[in-house]
């Protein structure tokens, strides 16, 4: 956050057209470091790679091309069968790593390139197809990749991989040259499938989901599809099973569905078309989740919702998210799905609660602070993928009751801190620019860079545990690399993790900002883009029951985040004279005031902050 003043330069020459800058089974897009302090450090692209060796022009058929690999894998060696298109290659449930990899493309190896991230080497050359990417006889691990493709076959195709990697399992499908795996984690990768899609079906017709539902006292519905309720509304009917698949299919991929059961619990996930749930057994269906696979994972979005007793429509979730409930014998009584293929498109509700869990959570909200759970704003319930109460809260006024794994109340905090012109706190903000022996006794607060990306700042222990040994509040910010929604999301779960870990008390906070152009080189240097990427990462924050907010420039906060963020608090750089000392008030805009980057003791700068609240307002969420 060093280069505010030649950021408000480049603005000035651009007009400002330019200005200013699960579950964590996603991919990990490992981003270049942040450059706060001097420009020799700008970052190395993780997407621009040089390809002026290009191959020739070749014919390429309209028939589908396949694509072939196989891999290295530990105590095996090179596996004795090639897959293609889509198949597993290497283990799941093993610990086995993959230590190399080749890929063929049939009559066309020179259109295609891939790159492996290695154990203690790091990132090797690209090498092309039939080529060995990886080691073999040194036992190294590969730990990231990506894979793209060249000349003609780069216009007619996508080439879609995912890698399953230790302790994440399989993270999210990717295509062109993306990272799928982890770097900085020393985390194997352990299979891998990889597939080709022709580009025309991105504007083809067609892609429909259909579905239907085993209803009590009626049977078997009529097939419905796209947006269409199967089930009843109003009758109190439990939905008992359902089928789901794809219809004029015009992307490889399929749909995968599992649902929770009156009694059973969790089903093991069904796929195109089989039957999830029971008959026969008067069973009803409580909780479902939905999700696609393949490439067509990569042009749509899944989305549904469902209807439950008591509670009615419950908001749209998409992408394996549960919607239903879980532990309140509650039965779902209709459902409604549909494939959305631009996130403009997404299906909006008057309810913003997908997924309920938990009685003695819901009893507490219900009788000790006299609000309904399912209708009150303020009711927070958060829970897993497998349906586990993560950080149960509710919060009435400026008070907020927190419970515990039993939904039992174990810590009341009330606050009377406001937002107000009188400055209650001076603090810094750090990351590694600023050295392991830094200070951090002299400030009330510290502001910590936690990562760039998904990439840990290297000291963030360090200034942890100074912090702690000080008795000095932290919170945690995220500079911001991503260029895509997927990237916010992958940003926000990688963020999350290290806040689970070091637990900071004064929120997590996103980055946004351009310093080194990474942003505005590849384009996505705009409003409409970085607002999606703000609201994205603040909202998967919030809903795991942190405090979040954005980091700009009172430029920004004010022209482009002024508007599609207000459930966000703001933490503002005006700097003014820049003289090392607070000029102006800007608590207006938000809580926390970067003022200068400025102080006689450090002449590379440090970054120095007002806050306008007591501490307690950034545990109230």
């Amino acid at each position: 956050m060093k280069y505010w003043k030649y950021y408000v330069f480049v603005c000035v020459v651009f007009g400002f057209l330019y200005i200013g800058s699960i579950q964590i089974h996603a991919e990990e897009v490992t981003q270049p470091e942040a450059v706060e302090q001097t420009e020799t450090e700008a970052p190395v692209s993780t997407t621009d790679v040089s390809t002026s060796d290009t191959a020739d022009t070749q014919s390429i058929s309209d028939d589908q091309q396949d694509i072939e690999y196989t891999s290295h894998i530990q105590g095996i060696g090179w596996e004795t069968e090639e897959h293609a298109n889509g198949e597993l290659s290497g283990t799941q449930g093993e610990s086995k790593r993959l230590e190399a990899i080749k890929i063929n493309l049939p009559d066309h190896n020179d259109f295609i390139q891939y790159q492996v991230h290695v154990q203690d080497i790091g990132w090797m050359d690209y090498v092309s197809g039939g080529e060995i990417a990886g080691t073999t006889g040194q036992a190294k691990r590969i730990e990231a990749l990506r894979i793209r493709l060249l000349g003609d076959l780069a216009n007619t195709y996508n080439v879609i991989y995912r890698t399953h990697v230790q302790n994440y399992g399989w993270l999210k499908w990717v295509m062109n040259d993306t990272i799928s795996g982890t770097t900085g984690q020393s985390l194997r990768i352990e299979a891998i499938e990889i597939l080709l899609a022709k580009k025309d079906v991105e504007a083809a017709s067609g892609n429909n989901v259909v579905y239907d539902a085993h209803v009590q006292n009626i049977g078997w519905q009529s097939k419905v599809q796209n947006g269409q309720i199967a089930g009843t509304v109003g009758k109190n009917y439990r939905l008992e099973a359902v089928h789901v698949f794809l219809s004029n299919q015009t992307i490889d991929g399929d749909i995968q569905y599992q649902t929770h059961i009156q009694n059973l619990g969790w089903q093991d996930w069904k796929t195109d078309g089989q039957l999830s749930g029971t008959t026969g057994q008067s069973l009803r269906l409580e909780a479902i989740r939905i999700r696609l696979t393949g490439a067509i994972s990569q042009y749509y979005d899944v989305y549904y919702r469902v209807q439950v007793q008591d509670y009615g429509w419950l908001a749209w979730t998409c992408d394996g998210q549960i919607a239903g409930t879980t532990g309140l014998s509650k039965r779902f009584e209709a459902i409604e799905i549909i494939l959305v293929q631009n996130i403009s498109n997404k299906p909006s509700s008057s309810s913003t609660i997908s997924y309920f869990d938990h009685q003695t959570a819901k009893n507490y909200v219900q009788t000790m602070v006299g609000f309904q759970f399912v209708n009150d704003g303020n009711s927070q319930v958060f829970c897993d993928l497998n349906g586990n109460l993560v950080m149960p809260s509710y919060q009435l006024g400026n008070t907020k009751y927190i419970m515990n794994l039993s939904g039992i109340i174990i810590q009341k905090k009330t606050s009377t801190s406001e937002i107000s012109s009188v400055v209650k706190h001076w603090g810094v903000d750090i990351s590694q620019h600023n050295g392991s022996d830094f200070d951090v006794t002299p400030y009330d607060f510290v502001l910590i860079r936690s990562n760039y990306g998904t990439t840990t700042d290297p000291l963030l222990e360090t200034y942890v545990n100074a912090c702690i040994q000080a008795d000095i509040p932290y919170g945690f910010y995220c500079y911001s690399y991503a260029l895509s929604v997927d990237d916010a999301h992958t940003e926000a779960a990688y963020t999350l993790a290290l806040a689970n870990q070091y637990k900071p008390t004064l929120g997590i906070w996103y980055d946004m900002e351009d310093a080194d152009n990474y942003k505005t080189n590849r384009g996505v240097w705009t409003k409409d883009a970085t607002l999606s990427f703000c609201q994205t990462f603040c909202k998967d924050v919030k809903s795991m029951g942190w405090y979040t907010g954005i980091y700009s420039s009172s430029w920004f906060i004010q022209n482009w985040y002024n508007t599609g963020l207000e459930d966000y608090d703001k933490w503002v750089a005006q700097w003014d004279a820049n003289d090392g000392q607070y000029h102006s008030d800007t608590h207006t805009l938000g809580s926390i005031h970067q003022y200068t980057s400025v102080d006689d003791k450090y002449p590379n700068g440090l970054d120095k902050n007002a806050m306008y609240v007591d501490f307690d307002y950034y545990t109230l969420v």
